[in-house]
């Protein structure tokens, strides 16, 4: 009888193993999914810079200092692999070529200018939906990480824990200055 119930709990644990794991590679390719949109709306934004810049150019010489930071910036965002800082300082940047933007009113009056910033405000829209898609992705895939029992397969199977898209320290400055 003994053996036979050796048996039966090791087929269960064998069982729950397979479950586990199919689950943990099911919330990991979840995961991958969200950074992959969220890397193509950031690759968008980042392909919209250069014609953002120039025409703001147009119109405000004086402001190229912000501008070069954000064509840098743009090359940057396209070319690292730690898209999530890059893309909090390019966040930084486009917002600083918008507030450059605004002391010209000619400028905001221009219709390609307006023609960018509606595609800004969209890619913008995109990438917050992204952003909350790869997070809800990455809390139900570092919970199964982190809760009993899976955690032991987690461990077996060397799946860790995924960083969560978080705003930068200059985005939490400037919440916490309007509070």
């Amino acid at each position: 009888m003994t053996p036979y119930i050796i048996i039966a709990v090791a087929a269960v644990i064998i069982i729950y193993g397979i479950v586990a794991y199919n689950r943990m590679i099911q919330a990991s390719n979840k995961v991958k999914e969200g950074f992959g949109v969220m890397d193509i709306y950031l690759l968008n934004r980042a392909n919209l810079v250069p014609m953002l810049s120039a025409t703001v150019k147009g119109y405000a010489q004086h402001e190229i200092k912000t501008l070069e930071e954000l064509t840098l910036r743009r090359s940057n965002a396209v070319n690292t692999a730690d898209k999530v800082e890059v893309e909090n300082e390019m966040t930084a940047c486009i917002n600083q070529a918008v507030v450059v933007a605004e002391k010209y009113p000619e400028l905001k009056a221009s219709e390609n200018f307006l023609a960018l910033q509606k595609q800004l405000v969209e890619i913008e829209m995109n990438l917050e939906h992204s952003r909350r898609y790869y997070n809800g992705s990455v809390r139900q895939y570092n919970t199964l990480c982190e809760s009993f029992p899976t955690n032991i397969f987690a461990g077996l199977l060397h799946f860790q824990r995924m960083p969560m898209f978080e705003a930068g320290e200059k985005e939490r400055k400037v919440v916490s200055a309007a509070i």
